[in-house]
This record gives structure tokens, sequence and C-alpha cells, in this order.
């Protein structure tokens, strides 16, 4: 089940989708277009003291450790909470099926959003919360969600361009004239510049009615998976210039997002 799907230069971009997509074997299929859903909306059917007991994040209760994993798959809403969420995710796992090639990669990156990326919106809610002062709870798959996403960006991106990432690191090797090859350095950096942004726009906090999204947590997702990606991408592929745009562009955009944290901050204090 792991490995790599052979790339076939020859066929058209929508030839290698459709390859990649019959590539993945029925198991993959079944576990995350089938397992997955299924899990969040038996969670979501179970009884509400159920799930405030032994699923939702309490900031106040910090000894309910299976919360901080079982958070990311708990809802109480039916729409457009768990339905706006699900939505998302078959959206971002079909894009990652038909671009991603490396079963190895897909793997680990899919432990990781699945499991570690719930931690880790738990402990930065629960950070933040602290600095205001006040206690929260904290369900959702948006965290999740933002992880895969940032993924099936990523894998979109490395998809296209393909071989042609490596020849950013050997600028006499680039075809045509000096000039196209800092074109396209400069396209690629932006591309990269606004996935980041797309991040930090994901991270507000916007009032969906009776709450507030967790734009933390969906920041927190969104960087964790592309963090994830980018040292995967380090250690198998050679592709320094591309991965350092990322780093780079991921340095700025975590800058600009503490920076809006800060005003966050000083806003609900200040209330």
């Amino acid at each position: 089940m792991d490995g790599e799907v052979p790339v076939q230069p020859h066929l058209s971009k929508f030839e290698q989708m459709k390859n990649n997509l019959k590539a993945w074997t029925f198991s993959y299929w079944l576990v995350f277009f089938m397992f997955v859903p299924i899990l969040l909306v038996c969670i979501f059917a179970l009884p509400q003291a159920a799930r405030s007991d032994y699923f939702i994040f309490w900031t106040s209760n910090l000894t309910r450790l299976q919360t901080y994993v079982l958070s990311g798959y708990t809802h109480s809403e039916l729409y457009p909470h768990l339905i706006g969420n699900l939505a998302l995710y078959l959206v971002a796992m079909g894009a990652i099926f038909a671009f991603e090639t490396n079963r190895r990669r897909f793997c680990t990156m899919a432990v990781i959003s699945l499991f570690l990326v719930p931690v880790i919106c738990s402990f930065l809610t629960l950070g933040l919360w602290h600095s205001f002062g006040k206690a929260t709870s904290m369900q959702g798959f948006s965290g999740i969600n933002a992880a895969f996403l940032a993924y099936a960006f990523m894998a979109g991106v490395t998809w296209l361009l393909g071989g042609s990432l490596e020849l950013f690191d050997h600028k006499g090797s680039f075809p045509g004239p000096l000039w196209r090859y800092h074109v396209s350095t400069i396209l690629l950096t932006i591309i990269l510049a606004l996935i980041v942004y797309l991040g930090i726009d994901l991270g507000q906090f916007v009032s969906t009615g009776a709450a507030i999204s967790n734009g933390i947590a969906h920041f927190g997702g969104f960087v964790t998976g592309l963090i994830s990606f980018v040292i995967i991408d380090v250690q198998t592929e050679k592709r320094k210039n591309f991965d350092g745009m990322l780093v780079i562009a991921l340095v700025i955009g975590i800058i600009f997002y503490t920076g809006y944290l800060i005003r966050v901050v000083e806003a609900v204090k200040g209330l």
C-alpha cells in the first residue's frame, strides 16, 4: 500500500488525475471516505450529556485526556457545523486523492492530521483562553480539516509543477531565457504566500451566531499541515529553493498571525 504511483508525463494532466484516483486501493477509499464520515455522524448521534462529559474539550477540566483528541471529532450542531465540516473534508480529501502520488507521505500526513492536530488545537485553545483569563470549550473537525486543506494545496502545487520544482535549484538548467527563471520564482513565491494567507484568513475569529469560530485551532491545523509537509519534503525531495520559499512564507505568516492574536487578546481584556 505504500510507495509512489509512477509519473506518466506523456498523459494529459486530466488523464493523470484519473489514474491517480484509480490507483488508490479500496481500503483507502473505505477508511477516508466512509469510516471517518460515519465516525463523525456516530459521535454526533450520542446524547449531549455523553458528548459534554467524554468528548468535548473544556479548558476548565484538563484531566479528561481523551478529549484532547476526541473533541476534534465532536459536533453538537448538525447544520452548518457538522455538515459544513463533512463537505469541506470530502472536497479536500478528494483533491488529495486526485493529486497525491506518494502513499507513504499520505499515510504520514493522515496520521498527523487525524491524531496530532487535535492535540495541538487543544493546547493552542487552552493557551489563548488562559491569556483571556476565561474558560471555554472546543469541539469540531475544523482544525483537522484545515490540516488536510493545507495538504491538498501543497499536493496540488507539487503535482502540477512536478519535476520542474527541482529546476529552481539550478538557474542555469532552467529552460528559456533567464528572465523566465526570475518570473517563475516570483510567481511560485506568490502562490505559496497566498496559500499561507488562506491559513491566516481561516484563523480569524468570526461570529457564527451563538458561538465564535475557533480561529486559533483553524490556523494551528493549517500551519501544522504545512510544516509537516515541508519537513517530509526536505527529507524526501531535492528542491531546496521551493522548500525554502515555503518556510519563509510560513515564518512571515506566523509572525502576522501572532500580531493579530495580540490585538485580539488586548481587545478582549479591554472589554
